[in-house]
Parts: C-alpha cells; structure tokens; sequence
C-alpha cells in the first residue's frame, strides 16, 4: 500500500470530497502505475481518502491511501508529473496494510487568519474554560448553539492567526472562525483557513506524519 500526503489548495478547495477521489482517480491512471482494482461486477481502483475537509479550507496535510507496490519516492515523482494544480503530493510512505486514516484520525490542527487585536489573552484563556458556548449554526439548526470545550484539544492565538487543534470529525474549523469572529469582535477570512496536521489516538495524540514512519516499509 502506498499512502501519498497531498496538498488541497488554490482553486481545488471547492472540490468536494468525491470530486477529489475523482480526480485522484484520474491522475493514478494517468501516471501509468500497477494499482489494484476491486472484484465483482464494478471493479473500482481500490483508493481510500482520509478525513474529509470542508469546501473553501485549505490543506497540506491530506491523505490518500493506494493499493500499489511501487517505491514511494517513485510514485511521488510520478505523481506530482500528472496532477492537477493545487492537489501537489508533499511525501509518500509504503505500509504493508492500509492505515485506515479516515477511521483513526481524530483531531487537527487548523491555522485561521485573524486580527486578533488585543483579545489575544481572553481567546488562549479559552483552553481553560470547563464549557465554551459559542454561536455554531447548521443546516438543520442555523441558529444553533454549542459547547465545543469537550472537542477544543489546545488553542493559540497570534496578532494575525488563531492556530487551534480540534477533533476533525466534530467540528468545522470555518464555522469556528464565524463564531470566534462573533465573539470576540474580530476580524476572520474563512478564506485563508489551513489543515496543517492531523492526528491518530494510540497511547496517545500521534501526528499522521509519525504514524506512517512506524508502519512504513524501507
């Protein structure tokens, strides 16, 4: 198995979910590699996407997973030969089974652009908070509210940035941006908002980075 880290950024981060497949699809047949397909009467190239990542947010740490034997520095080259503009691959491991990374991934680390003017203090002390209730509209509640201590793991904020890490399947870091903007009476651009890590549990938060290091294969 070959697991490819890629960027998602410039003009595919209005790419859905399943139009990234679809295109990671094509630039796989398009490099002319051994990869292997499913059986039964719709045999589909066997790829598997990591945690999905809202429309408009920008990424360099995203993950694909390919069932292909080839050299990992071989396949990137040859990736990064055919893909299209702003789904770049970064680095490649080989792994003896598939990660399963959209499974196991359980928190991220986001970077939003703001002017956090001189609330820098009031929004780090949020870390220490026992509840958080912030404004967090949803299609089905858009005047909801919600309490995002529980899934808030560390939070920092910079003149011009709030970094935060959050789980990645509970919370969306461009809502969040909304919210903290509201809050706090703060400038934001959920434009300008990066995926920079992501993170399994084993004994304890393990970047995706490392992870793929203990299971490769040299």
């Amino acid at each position: 198995m070959i697991t490819l880290k890629y960027y998602k950024k410039d003009n595919c981060v209005y790419l859905s979910h399943i139009d990234v497949l679809r295109h990671l699809n094509r630039t796989f047949k398009r490099m002319d590699v051994d990869i292997k397909y499913s059986s039964g009467f719709n045999p589909h190239m066997l790829v598997k996407l990591g945690v999905p990542l809202p429309l408009g947010i920008n990424s360099s740490a995203e993950y694909v997973t390919v069932a292909c034997d080839l050299d990992p520095d071989e396949f990137l080259k040859r990736y990064n030969e055919v893909c299209i503009k702003g789904l770049e691959g970064i680095r490649a491991w080989r792994t003896e089974k598939n990660p399963s990374l959209a499974a196991k991934v359980v928190y991220a680390d986001y970077s939003i652009r703001a002017n956090t003017q001189d609330k820098a203090k009031e929004i780090d002390d949020l870390i220490n908070q026992n509840e958080i209730i912030l404004e967090y509209p949803t299609r089905k509640e858009p005047d909801g509210v919600k309490d995002v201590a529980p899934e808030l793991c560390a939070i920092k904020a910079y003149p011009d940035a709030i970094n935060v890490c959050i789980s990645a399947l509970k919370l969306r870091a461009d809502v969040l941006c909304e919210s903290f903007a509201r809050k706090f009476g703060i400038s934001t651009d959920v434009t300008e908002i990066w995926r920079y890590n992501q993170y399994v549990r084993e004994k304890y938060l393990v970047n995706v980075d490392e992870y793929l290091d203990s299971l490769s294969q040299k």
